[in-house]
Parts: C-alpha cells; sequence; structure tokens
C-alpha cells in the first residue's frame, strides 16, 4: 500500500504540471486529504475515500488499485511523479 495512512496530504501527478501562477493563485490545487480506506458496499473491493483541498473540497472514492497506478507515462510524457498519487505531506501519530 506504499504506506499511505489516514490523514496523509497526497499530491496528484497533475500538480507538478500547474505553473507558478497557477499555485500562487490556487496553493492547494490536486492537493488531497486520505480520509480512511473502506470497501465498496457491493463488490467489497478495497477503495480509497479521499478529499480535495481546493476548490468546494469534495470527497472522492477511487478504487484501490487506480488509487496505486503508475503515472502513464506515454499519456502523461511530462508527469514528474512516478505514481498518480504521492505522500506530500505525512500525517502525525498522536
Amino acid at each position: 500500500m506504499r504506506n499511505f495512512k489516514e490523514k496523509d496530504i497526497v499530491s496528484h501527478f497533475k500538480r507538478d504540471m500547474l505553473s507558478d501562477d497557477e499555485l500562487k493563485r490556487e496553493p492547494n490545487r490536486y492537493l488531497y486529504e486520505i480520509i480512511c480506506f473502506a470497501k465498496d458496499s457491493e463488490s467489497l473491493n478495497d477503495v480509497v475515500v479521499y478529499r480535495a483541498l481546493y476548490g468546494e473540497k469534495t470527497a472522492f472514492v477511487r478504487p484501490f488499485h487506480e488509487f496505486f497506478l503508475k503515472t502513464d507515462k506515454e499519456k502523461y510524457p511530462n508527469a514528474a511523479q512516478q505514481y498518480r498519487f504521492e505522500i506530500f505531506k505525512k500525517s502525525i501519530d498522536k
């Protein structure tokens, strides 16, 4: 699972493609907080529940295997991140 935990802040690979001006306007763009790991109610497949830290702070659910995929370098050759989501800031265990 690449050691992700609830409350970790992760960055989507598209964040690295933003210009400096875009990051100034929206510094949290493509940053997400992992809310929890769960099961799909029908298939019982593992999913990741995560929330955007920008815009309307929408919560999303993505199948576990998709969340941890490597970045498609054929489709996004300029992507700097190796994986779709990578740790931006680790949660602090209390």
